[in-house]
């Protein structure tokens, strides 16, 4: 898919006046924040069904991290078309009274990440779409260090879902060079996707205690109805999904290929 794409944007290089058009380079580092309302949700209902069990609660996802690269063909002074990659990471965790202690860590990829860059003097305006994928790991660490995704405990596990994205990036430039920019900038993003889901095939519907293949958003009544063997009426819209937003502030070095 991104070869595809990147001979489609060379092919509108080509096309057209030369000093009209020019490929540019770019790529920086992300740094911001993600909002999950179904992460949210389960975090509450995690701290419930714990209650005398935590020494801190469940936390939600920090501050991300990331970074982010494309390239952008300028089909007028003042309009581009873009095509990059933007991935960043945050975490989550809970402390218990025994020790051990709860962890998540959500990475988001945009594999394919379009915008349309329009430049008004120093200052970018560039809406922009595409498609993500996100990886959600949770795990325990005991307090002999050990970390285990297994299955002795529930919600350990590597979870993985998909969306669609659409938002716009704000940013101003400052020439460093004739063909060397710095773009600084923030950007916002809101995103809809399914249900994460655990992808290990070897977990089984079979498997004591019962593992859940979603992380349920109400997590005491997903317990209580599994102890009542009753799981099947559970709503099945009831898990934490990529449906939110997230945003961020960004520095970009940009290199025009005129």
């Amino acid at each position: 898919m991104r070869p595809l794409l990147f001979l489609l944007l060379l092919t509108v290089c080509v096309h057209g006046h030369a000093q009209d058009r020019y490929l540019a380079l770019w790529g920086g580092g992300v740094i911001g924040g993600i909002n999950l309302p179904t992460f949210d949700a389960f975090r509450g209902s995690y701290d419930t069904e714990n209650a005398g069990q935590l020494s801190s609660g469940l936390s939600g996802f920090g501050t991300t991290l990331g970074w982010q690269a494309g390239a952008t063909v300028m089909i007028s002074p003042h309009v581009g078309v873009s095509l990059g990659y933007m991935e960043n990471t945050a975490t989550a965790s809970a402390t218990l009274t025994d020790g051990s202690s709860r962890h998540f860590r959500h990475k988001l990829y945009t594999p394919v990440n379009g915008g349309f860059p329009i430049l008004a003097g120093p200052l970018e305006i560039q809406p922009r779409l595409g498609f993500c994928q996100a990886d959600m790991s949770s795990w325990t660490e005991y307090p002999d260090g050990t970390v285990s995704y297994g299955n002795e405990r529930l919600l350990n596990g590597q979870y993985r879902t998909y969306g669609l994205f659409a938002g716009l990036d704000l940013a101003a430039r400052i020439k460093l060079g004739e063909k060397l920019h710095l773009a600084v900038g923030a950007s916002w993003c809101g995103v809809s996707g399914s249900e994460y889901s655990e992808h290990n095939t070897a977990r089984g519907v079979d498997t004591e205690p019962f593992y859940p293949y979603y992380i349920p958003t109400d997590y005491v009544l997903w317990l209580d109805l599994n102890d009542a063997n009753d799981l099947t009426s559970y709503d099945t819209d009831a898990y934490v999904k990529l449906k939110g937003s997230w945003y961020q502030a960004f520095v970009n070095l940009i290199i025009d290929l005129k």
